[in-house]
């Protein structure tokens, strides 16, 4: 679904981390709070973690910016503390938002997977401007109306 590998669906990351990224994310972008609301998703494969972050705005006219963030999980890093990995995708979605609010009229989006590196760890990242938490809940209706 939103996975850079995937079709399918991971397994959810947990509830509490979601929530504190949450909570990261909105102490540092508190000046911003009027206007975007925060939503953090995330997915766990076997050979992929995958974070989601969406800054929706409050004001209908504008659209979402949603920054997606993957890292590979594979022989040569699984050995990585997973959870640093996540604190560091973290930070570079911290990173991302800084920039798009820092910019006038930011508006570099891609739906492709581009490749960086944050603290000597490669990532992949693409930027849209979907809103991933009104595309999960109609996903959930077609499910229903499908059994």
């Amino acid at each position: 679904m939103f996975s850079r590998k995937h079709d399918t669906q991971g397994t959810a990351l947990p509830q509490e981390w979601l929530d504190k990224a949450k909570t990261a994310l909105d102490s540092r972008f508190e000046a911003f709070s009027e206007a975007y609301e925060f939503f953090v998703f995330g997915e766990v494969f076997s050979d992929e973690l995958l974070i989601i972050v969406s800054a929706v705005s409050r004001n209908i006219e504008l659209s979402p910016i949603s920054f997606f963030i993957s890292s590979d999980v594979d022989e040569s890093n699984k050995k990585t503390d997973q959870k640093q990995v996540l604190e560091n995708m973290l930070n570079t979605s911290e990173l991302f938002f800084e920039e798009v609010f820092d910019t006038d009229n930011w508006s570099d989006y891609s739906s492709l997977w581009l490749e960086t590196e944050y603290k000597k760890t490669p990532f992949f990242y693409k930027a849209t401007r979907e809103n991933i938490y009104l595309t999960i809940e109609a996903n959930k209706l077609l499910a229903k109306e499908r059994s």
